[in-house]
């Protein structure tokens, strides 16, 4: 940082920085720098990009064991506030693993031959709460996505069983890639 007089910084961040970022506004307004924050909650995405997501039903979700190497799963998954969100039992491997490295990759994908396969890998970070009325936020978006048989009346107390000794995990994403084989017109 240089030092100007009267100098005003904006500082435009992202996801789970929050600690990190109210630290340095402070550093920086203690030098009497007036510093402006504002947090992106979620990073825009092609309606392509968004479409596929909404449309698909199970997530392949990646994270890092203690040893470094990853741990696969499949489950599915809800959207809330704009985030892919799951929820599933605190004591899992994925869920240790991530009160220790937050770090989580996902991937959505289909196709069936090299010409039609599409997908979307999410790299990021996971908030994680076993708060009962996160969870069962969660749980009901994951219901109402994967189970349209339960009317809807039922969905609540469906989502208060199934958020019993559980974690819900959001995605922050930190970068997102999309493919489609399909565009690419028979040319690899």
């Amino acid at each position: 940082i240089r030092e100007e007089e009267e100098q005003q910084i904006g500082v435009i961040y992202y996801g789970s920085m929050e600690n990190s970022i109210t630290e340095i506004d402070d550093m920086l307004e203690s030098t009497g720098l007036s510093v402006s924050t504002c947090r992106v909650r979620a990073l825009p995405v092609h309606p392509e990009v968004e479409a596929f997501i909404e449309a698909k039903q199970s997530l392949q979700v990646g994270t890092l064991q203690s040893d470094g190497s990853v741990h696969l799963s499949t489950l599915w998954y809800g959207i809330v506030d704009g985030r892919i969100a799951f929820e599933t039992y605190t004591r899992s491997q994925k869920i240790l693993n991530l009160q220790r490295d937050d770090r989580i990759t996902v991937l959505l994908e289909d196709g069936t031959t090299y010409d039609t396969l599409r997908g979307v890998m999410i790299r990021g970070r996971a908030e994680l709460s076993t708060e009962s009325e996160d969870v069962v936020r969660v749980a009901e978006s994951v219901i109402r996505r994967n189970q349209p048989e339960i009317p809807e009346e039922h969905v609540g107390a469906a989502a208060v069983q199934l958020a019993a000794k559980r974690t819900a995990v959001t995605i922050v994403p930190e970068k997102v890639a999309s493919w489609d084989h399909n565009k690419l017109g028979g040319t690899y």
